[in-house]
């Protein structure tokens, strides 16, 4: 392996952060091993790296593949990293696309769907803000239905802003309202 750079980071940690981003571990290997070579020849790839000499050139075709790497076509072949800048942009672009791609399907496959929930069906929602969201969005779903539901919640908000004498009961409370789709 390469020596060590003063980072945050080891170069074990930026070689998984980079196979999150897509890249097999070889082609990690590989990439990083580029930035400390500038140009290098499978066998100058090999020695810095884990990576068998004979798996450098798939590695380094991967990443051409995704505009990361240039190969000169030359006896032996070499291969340079193309700018840091360049790279992160690719890596961003390319995931922007993914992203799409993946919510662009996820969105048609949920508009084909009916209505799941059932009358009587009990959901539980956790945190703040998915409680906030859900809440907030109940009116747009079935404005008549959840009317006496906000109006119980806003009250309860105001109320408890001022110094009461009585309490609440357990039953009438609204944070222990039971939401029902």
């Amino acid at each position: 392996m390469s020596t060590a750079v003063d980072t945050d980071i080891s170069e074990h940690e930026a070689v998984e952060s980079l196979e999150r981003l897509g890249l097999s571990n070889y082609a990690a290997q590989v990439f990083v091993a580029l930035q400390s070579l500038n140009v290098g020849t499978a066998k100058q790839i090999h020695e810095e790296t884990d990576v068998p000499r004979s798996q450098v050139y798939g590695a380094a075709e991967e990443l051409a593949d995704f505009g990361l790497v240039e190969i000169q076509k030359s006896t032996p072949k070499r291969y340079r990293s193309v700018s840091l800048d360049t790279a992160r942009r690719q890596f961003a672009e390319r995931l922007k696309r993914e992203s799409d791609r993946a919510f662009s399907f996820l969105k048609a496959q949920r508009g084909t769907q009916v209505d799941g929930e059932m009358r009587g069906d009990v959901w539980i929602t956790h945190g703040r803000d998915p409680v906030h969201n859900r809440v907030v969005n109940l009116p747009v779903r079935r404005p008549r239905r959840y009317s006496s539901l906000l109006h119980r919640l806003h009250w309860s908000r105001r109320s408890s802003r001022r110094p009461s004498s009585r309490r609440p009961s357990p039953s009438r409370s609204a944070s222990s309202a039971r939401v029902r789709p």
